[in-house]
Formats: structure tokens, C-alpha cells, sequence
């Protein structure tokens, strides 16, 4: 703490009310750095609470009511044979034997010479693309309806369809995760409310402090007291400044 030239000399006196003057600023200096962080973090809460939760429920709802869509679609538009299979178009040819159809989607991936996806089909009313991934490695299928979704190939002919058809069914997975994040951010703005509503908890403290500061500054009056040093340090320099100018007109008759 930097000190006056009074405070300096009131503390040298020993003076009891400048010791509790310097602890109280010290003090009070703390509690209004922590009401600023406590004010920051209420406006910052107070900003999520106008902007982030709102657009973020509405991005999760969106992807809630698409999901829920691309179900229903499934559900509606699934005619599986007494193999269990529905039939799917690719390039405009239908398949209505699993195998084959594997077969068939192997065939176009090995024709692929970038890693650009193309239409591939329709399966259970989704349009398919295919594409290669050149980070992975892996050839996938991108199955359209409301939202994307990407299923990852493998080599056998079988096994493709049943991913794809796995991906599908785990399509209420997706709703289900996006409905637990919805309930997540709804229970995190009532927290944030209720953080709002808080009062900084040192207020009273605090104005206990800056209405004893005053007194102690009103009673010790510093800012007068330092007047009234310098002024008592102009007028002692002033003997000396007229000796001085009386010396400098002898030399110069001189």
C-alpha cells in the first residue's frame, strides 16, 4: 500500500485509528474485488440465460423432432420379406436378397476413386450416398431423411445391411441421448436462476466496513492534515528563498 506523507507521519505517531484505517482499507479492498468477481459471474449467467440456453434448447428440440421423424419413416416404410429384409435400391436397381445387395454396394465402393460421396440408393425410403473416408480408411453410407446418418462399411457382403439396418433401429438411442441433454440444460437454467436470485454474500460486511472508513476518515481528516503539511513546508522554505534572492542582488551590484 502506498502511503501518504500525513499517513506516514500518523503512523510514526503510533496513532491506533490510522492502524485500523490501513486494515480496513486492505479489507475493503478484498470484499470489492470478490462482489466484482461475484457481479461478473451474475452477468455472465444472466447472458447465457438470454442467448446460450435458449438456442441450444432449440438446436436439441429440432434434432428431437427430426429423430422422432426419421423413426416414424422407418417404421412406416419397412416391408422386410420372410427373410427379413426390405428391399433396397441401388442405382436404380432393386435388390430383395440381402447378399446381393451387399454384393452390389461392394461394387461401387471398388469403382470409387475419391473420397467425393455420390447417391447410392434408397433403403426403407432414406436416400443413401456413399463415400470413402481418407482419415479412416473405411468406405461408409450416409442415410438421408430428416437428419444424417452415418454407418460405417465393412468387407462382408451380409454384414453391411445389418449395419445399416442396426443403425436404423438405434435411431431411438440418438432421440433418447438428445432428450437427456434437453433435461440437462433445462435443470442447468433453473440452477443459473437460482444462482442469480444470490446476493453477494459479504454485502453487509462489507458496507459495515466502508461506513466505519468513513468515520475513521472523517475524524482523522487526512486530506486536511496533508494541507496543512505542506503548507507548513512552504512557509518554512520561504525564509529561505528570500535569503537566496537577497544574496543574488548583492552579487549582481557587485
Amino acid at each position: 500500500m502506498a502511503l501518504s506523507y500525513a499517513e506516514m507521519k500518523a503512523v510514526a505517531s503510533g496513532n491506533p485509528k490510522i492502524m485500523e484505517k490501513m486494515t480496513l482499507d486492505n479489507e475493503v479492498a478484498k470484499l470489492k474485488l470478490q462482489k466484482s468477481s461475484h457481479l461478473t459471474q451474475r452477468y455472465a449467467l444472466e447472458d447465457k440465460l438470454i442467448k446460450d440456453y435458449p438456442r441450444a434448447i432449440a438446436e436439441v428440440s429440432a434434432r428431437i423432432r427430426d429423430l422422432e421423424s426419421d423413426m416414424q419413416t422407418a417404421k412406416e416404410n419397412t416391408f422386410p420379406s420372410e427373410k427379413g429384409f426390405s428391399p433396397m435400391v441401388i442405382l436404380g436397381m432393386t435388390y430383395t436378397e440381402k447378399a446381393e445387395a451387399g454384393k452390389a454396394i461392394l461394387e461401387v465402393c471398388s469403382r470409387i476413386a475419391t473420397q467425393d460421396s455420390r447417391p447410392l440408393g434408397e433403403y426403407r425410403v432414406f436416400h443413401m450416398e456413399v463415400g470413402f473416408d481418407g482419415m479412416s480408411r473405411e468406405f461408409y453410407i450416409t442415410l438421408r431423411g430428416k437428419m444424417s446418418h452415418r454407418v460405417n462399411l465393412g468387407t462382408d457382403a451380409g454384414g453391411i445391411i445389418t449395419r445399416i439396418d442396426n443403425h436404423i433401429e438405434n435411431i431411438s438411442k440418438r432421440k433418447e441421448s438428445n432428450e437427456e441433454q434437453l433435461a440437462e440444460l433445462q435443470k442447468q437454467i433453473e440452477i443459473a436462476k437460482a444462482e442469480i436470485e444470490k446476493p453477494f454474500p459479504y454485502e453487509d460486511e462489507l458496507n459495515a466496513m466502508c461506513k466505519r472508513l468513513d468515520e475513521l476518515n472523517a475524524e482523522l481528516n487526512l486530506d486536511k492534515r496533508e494541507n496543512e503539511l505542506v503548507d507548513d513546508a512552504e512557509e518554512q522554505s520561504a525564509p529561505s528563498r528570500e535569503r537566496k534572492e537577497v544574496a543574488r542582488e548583492d552579487t549582481q551590484e557587485r
